[in-house]
């Protein structure tokens, strides 16, 4: 999985093609074992052989360490959505960025079970056709409104005036922007205690101007810690904590959608209406 009004947003710089089609072509290879004996191991690599409109890095992998023995970890994490393929860079992470997210255009995959693995290409296709649908909806554009404001001839009659503006307050805004989430939900996860499908449920009501914070909470399925999450809107971050000990922070994107770190363990979250 990545954007300025009232959460971060990010600005299309890919030229949108006249004829909004795309196509990502992917190969799979896996191990072949022709010998008697038990597989230890079974390996599959998939690769972008061929595409149409759209950049081939479409395998997200994130940096992490360096580990006990100084070496740095990569890791495939998912297929990029279109705002990742905006955000995150193709062969490296930006060092600027965290988390250091990249892209590839090839995942190599090594397991003890055969199953898992093709379980694994059946997702990884089923996400490739969701980025070429998603793809194709945003490449296609209709008119929602026109908004006109000042004297334009044959449009508007007379000039309107100009309003003086207020003068500005160091104490912020009057009041917190709208902000029509009810709880947060856990959309990717490693972590038995907080899987896909947990809700967040706000445990303080919102904060006022100029942060405008709210603060989430959830139960641990498995060890019973409690997981809190400040956010706010207006500053676009987020701090983490287990057990009132904070383990991440960083920036929140939109519609509350941030990774959390939790001692090893990888959250996404995003926002939910009801």
């Amino acid at each position: 999985m990545a954007d300025d009004s009232m959460f971060e947003m990010s600005s299309s710089s890919s030229s949108v093609p006249a004829d909004c089609r795309f196509g990502i072509q992917l190969t799979c290879e896996t191990s072949v074992y022709e010998v008697d004996g038990r597989a230890q191991a079974w390996r599959m690599r998939v690769t972008v052989t061929d595409y149409y409109n759209v950049s081939p890095n479409i395998f997200m992998y994130l940096r992490t360490g360096p580990n006990a023995q100084g070496t740095l970890v990569d890791t495939f994490e998912a297929v990029a959505s279109p705002v990742d393929i905006e955000e995150y860079p193709e062969g490296d992470p930006n060092p600027l960025q965290d988390p250091p997210f990249y892209r590839l255009a090839e995942v190599d995959l090594i397991s003890r079970n055969r199953a898992l693995l093709d379980e694994t290409w059946e997702l990884i296709k089923s996400d490739r056709d969701e980025l070429v649908r998603t793809l194709t909806n945003i490449c296609e554009l209709e008119e929602d409104e026109v908004s006109a404001y000042g004297y334009l001839p044959g449009v508007t009659p007379d000039p309107e005036p100009t309003p003086t503006p207020e003068p500005e307050s160091s104490a912020g805004p009057d009041s917190c922007p709208y902000d029509p989430y009810m709880v947060l939900e856990v959309t990717e996860s490693n972590d038995p205690d907080f899987p896909v499908g947990t809700v967040l449920v706000e445990s303080e009501s919102a904060g006022g101007p100029p942060d405008c914070t709210r603060s989430w909470s959830a139960l641990g399925g498995v060890t019973g810690k409690v997981l809190d999450v400040d956010t706010s809107i207006t500053l676009y971050n987020f701090t983490a904590y287990l057990d009132d000990v904070q383990t991440d922070s960083g920036g929140l994107g939109y519609e509350y959608n941030a990774y959390l770190h939790l001692n090893g363990f990888i959250l996404r979250i995003t926002g939910s209406l009801s």
